[in-house]
């Protein structure tokens, strides 16, 4: 806080004229404390307007009588802490119209402050109150101070406790009503309506609530010391848990259901706890609360009244005074007095459900609270439920009722088998009472050592100890007490995994637990699986049966990518699902089980039970499944970050098919180079031992040749010659063969891999490659890709790679074909590159009709008669015209043969 801006702040509010002509009106007057703009409207919209206490005053009121005059008090939490507002009649305004009120509002910013421990009722009738009456001393009234205002001697604990003992007016059971009734609103509920005969008993009755709790709880209690009916709803809206109303008003609030109406002349009937509720003889009906049955308690005689409430102030403030419930403070000082015995039982329950979250372990308090926990312990776990259950309800700490079942519940075996630990539906958040622990301790204990007994029922004890786990972690146990949960319950579980590996037994176990909370199976029981020794003596893949994996499965995990997996050292946090996720993964793919409704496909997952075979394989020199690994490695799921680090783990184990489809279809990637030298050492091993390895092994070791080609102008004409001789058809075949694996459309290929395919295609071509086998489709695509490619094949000719002839041999057919169809010329991709060599002289092509014959023969002995009959039918014109349009003809004067149209 700046030194003008302290915890209180201080704001007058009234009709005035302050004489400045511009007239007069509702207006704040003057504030202290800094109050900015924001704050300013919240204490102003909250100012009541209008008085109607009674008796009002005389039109021409004495000294005596405005001295005395009524005066209301409401106290209410607002935005940035709470506020008083003390209105008062004021007579006329500067204008003379009569009824101007005067307000004083106290803005406590800081309401939490232990210091100092008063409660807002003690500033009822404080001298500090500003209370001007008429014109002149209205427009004159300023605030000077900027602290809390003066205590009265109105309402005091002396008293209050006199006015609740009162033997001319029993005021007992009105007392417990109203206790219960604004707890209840405290807790969310109704707000209370207390009627009263006179204004002087308003405050004291609102003294008595709030002397019966904690200084700092008294300051989170909204109240009013009057309204009428009319500002009843406004009231509610405002969150005011108790308003006092003139008796007068009873007619008009009676019926009303969004309120709770007492009267202090009533006799209502008293109810008992957890039974009858209280009733009021206009038959409205409370909810009996230990509140009311402690604050009777107390109340037998002043002086042990006034013990106890000094008790409970001291208690409170012991304990920090902040955050605590209404009735806590209260019940500890009961437990600690003699004579108490009628409700120590009602006290310890809400010492043990009410206790304060930030009770510091160990403190003086910590441990009286401890000790009464243990001898008010509930003797059942259906009991401590329902304690569980009032907590909850009264949105009340729940650390120590929490406690009391989980440590019940883990010894009732009955209770274990019926019930689940999701229900419970509360989780520990903070320390917790320290017998928890203990109780923990041994009862794990018992289970571990139970192990050593042969008599032991093996799988009812699987069960108990999967059902304890899953309460001790589905309530935060793990964390929240002081002993390692996890390891004892992997510890216990260990005594009993062997049962899982079983068939039969394992899905025993599984239907009695049923299903378990997610965080149970990740901490215990996925860990203690993986670490079965039995299970690990195992091949992978036959460990577990199926329905126990589903089981620990009941939704995939995140699972890593592999690399991650393959780098970890010591990360169990995902080494364990993952152990046994392959496991599940396997028999889905490899035993065909059959896939869970609505859960993804998990062949996705493929690389996982390829990694648990080869890891398996390795560890135990198993040789006898190379049919399942290569049943893995055509599921097309492997990436290349997923082959570098399976081929960098395992080498040669991986066969070369597992790259096939990224190094067709995956994008460049900084792992291509890895794994482009193992296909490349791949088809080193395949020359010296070709039946060691398949199909797919040579078309995937082909791909990767093909993809391996970095400059096409680069290559030398013999690696260009061994990438056709040895590769292209093997490439071809499997792109686009009969015996393809897969008939990949183009567009499923990564685009480097087409364009280079598109390039070997055309090269293979022009060495007259056989290519009658490859669809036409598959050509006009491979055409279109390499069309995109612009200067690379002139770059392939000025460099001696492909043969010209054959590229004029295609564009004279071409030409040919247009004429003979008499269609609209249009040049092609090989006129272009005709032209550009000519134009840059470095044609070296066909430039006679003889030299054009040999040329075009490798590609028309594949046509049929009539196709060659066509064509040389006009042969002489067409290569006329042809050589003319390019300016080739270099030999006029050689002789034109007479062909013979039948195939050679």
């Amino acid at each position: 806080m700046t030194a003008d801006r302290g915890r209180f702040a201080h704001l007058i509010y009234t009709s005035f004229d302050d004489g400045s002509g511009t007239g007069g009106g509702w207006q704040v007057k003057d504030v202290s404390g800094g109050i900015d703009s924001a704050e300013r409207e919240v204490l102003t919209a909250w100012v009541a307007t209008r008085f109607d206490l009674v008796p009002a005053l005389d039109r021409y009121p004495t000294p005596a009588d405005i001295d005395n005059r009524q005066r209301r008090l409401m106290y209410a939490k607002v935005s940035g802490g709470a506020a008083y507002w003390h209105t008062v009649e004021a007579g006329t305004d500067g204008s003379g119209r009569p009824g101007n009120v005067f307000a004083h509002v106290v803005l406590d910013r800081e309401i939490d402050a232990p210091e100092p421990p008063f409660r807002p009722i003690e500033v009822w009738r404080s001298p500090s109150w500003l209370m001007p009456y008429g014109p002149v001393n209205t427009r004159a009234a300023t605030v000077e101070s900027a602290e809390l205002p003066e205590f009265g001697d109105v309402v005091t604990r002396d008293r209050v406790i006199d006015f609740l003992l009162d033997a001319s007016v029993f005021r007992q059971n009105t007392l417990q009503v109203l206790l219960d009734a604004v707890v209840h609103s405290w807790d969310g509920g109704a707000p209370v309506v207390l009627l009263v005969e006179n204004s002087a008993s308003a405050a004291l009755w609102i003294g008595a609530v709030e002397y019966l709790m904690s200084p700092g709880t008294s300051r989170h209690l909204s109240w009013s010391t009057h309204d009428r009916a009319d500002a009843v709803s406004e009231s509610i809206r405002r969150k005011i848990h108790l308003t006092v109303a003139p008796g007068s008003e009873r007619d008009a609030l009676t019926g009303r259901g969004d309120i709770v109406l007492l009267d202090e002349t009533d006799d209502p009937t008293l109810g008992v706890l957890d039974a009858e509720p209280h009733m009021t003889q206009a038959g409205t009906a409370v909810v009996v609360t230990p509140w009311s049955m402690l604050a009777q308690a107390v109340l037998i005689d002043h002086s042990t009244a006034l013990l106890a409430l000094g008790m409970q102030d001291s208690i409170a403030i012991e304990a920090g005074d902040s955050g605590l419930s209404p009735m806590w403070p209260l019940a500890m000082a009961v437990a600690s007095m003699p004579g108490m015995e009628d409700v120590r039982k009602e006290a310890a329950r809400v010492i043990s459900e009410q206790r304060p979250i930030a009770l510091a372990p160990g403190s003086r308090l910590a441990l009286v609270s401890d000790q009464v926990d243990e001898e008010s312990a509930p003797k059942s776990t259906a009991e401590a439920v329902a304690g569980l259950r009032r907590a909850q309800s009264h949105s009340r700490p729940a650390s120590v009722a929490l406690s009391y079942v989980v440590r019940l519940a883990i010894i009732d075996k009955e209770w274990l088998a019926n019930n689940r630990a999701s229900e419970i539906g509360a989780v520990f958040s903070g320390p917790t009472p320290g017998a928890l622990s203990a109780t923990v301790q041994t009862v794990l204990h018992g289970y571990i050592e139970a192990a050593q007994d042969k008599f032991t029922k093996k799988v009812d004890q699987a069960v108990h100890i999967l059902r304890i786990a899953d309460l001790l972690v589905v309530t935060n146990c793990d964390v929240a007490v002081d002993v390692d949960v996890v390891d004892l319950l992997c510890n216990a579980l260990e005594t009993v995994v062997a049962k899982f590996s079983d068939p039969l037994s394992g899905s025993r176990i599984i239907q009695l637990a049923g299903g378990l909370d997610e965080r149970t199976l990740h901490l215990v029981v996925r860990p203690t699986l993986t670490t079965s020794p039995v299970a690990q003596q195992l091949p992978f893949g036959h460990r577990f049966d199926e329905a126990v994996l589903r089981w620990v499965f009941p939704s995939y995990p995140k699972i890593p990518f592999l690399r991650k997996i393959a780098e970890a050292k010591d990360e169990p946090e995902f080494r364990d699902d993952v152990a046994l996720f392959s496991e599940l993964v396997y028999g889905t793919v490899i035993a065909q089980w059959h896939p869970e409704r609505g859960k993804s496909n998990l062949r996705e997952f493929a690389d996982l039970a390829l990694w648990g075979i080869l890891n398996d394989a390795r560890e135990t020199g198993a040789t006898e499944r190379a049919d399942e690994i290569r049943t893995l490695c055509r599921l097309d799921t492997l990436s290349f970050d997923d082959l570098d680090v399976l081929f960098s783990r395992f080498g040669t184990a991986i066969p070369p098919e597992a790259a096939l489809f990224a190094i067709v279809s995956e994008n460049d990637s900084g792992c291509l180079g890895t794994v482009l030298a193992q296909l490349a050492a791949a088809g080193h091993r395949m020359i010296s031992d070709y039946k060691a390895f398949n199909a797919q092994d040579r078309a995937a070791v082909s791909w990767g040749a093909l993809r391996g080609v970095g400059s096409w102008t680069e290559l030398r004409r013999d690696e260009l010659g061994q990438l056709v001789d040895e590769h292209f058809d093997v490439v071809m075949a499997d792109f686009g063969g009969e015996n393809a694996k897969t008939p990949t459309a183009p567009v499923e290929m990564a685009s480097d891999v087409l364009r280079k395919l598109a390039v070997l295609f055309y090269v293979a071509q022009s060495r007259g490659r056989d290519v009658s086998a490859v669809p036409a489709v598959v050509k006009e695509k491979l055409r279109t890709a390499f069309d995109t490619q612009s200067g690379l094949l002139s770059a392939l000719i000025e460099n001696g790679v492909v043969d010209v002839a054959g590229i004029a041999a295609r564009s004279f057919l071409d030409y040919a074909d247009q004429q003979s169809n008499r269609e609209q010329p249009r040049r092609s991709r090989e006129d272009d590159i005709i032209a550009d060599l000519v134009r840059r002289q470095l044609y070296s092509g066909p430039s006679d009709w003889e030299s054009l014959r040999d040329a075009m023969w490798p590609t028309i002995r594949e046509f049929s008669a009539v196709e060659v009959e066509i064509i040389f039918a006009s042969y002489r014109r067409y290569v006329e015209e042809w050589l003319a349009q390019f300016d080739l003809r270099t030999r006029p004067d050689l002789s034109w043969p007479a062909f013979r149209t039948e195939l050679q």
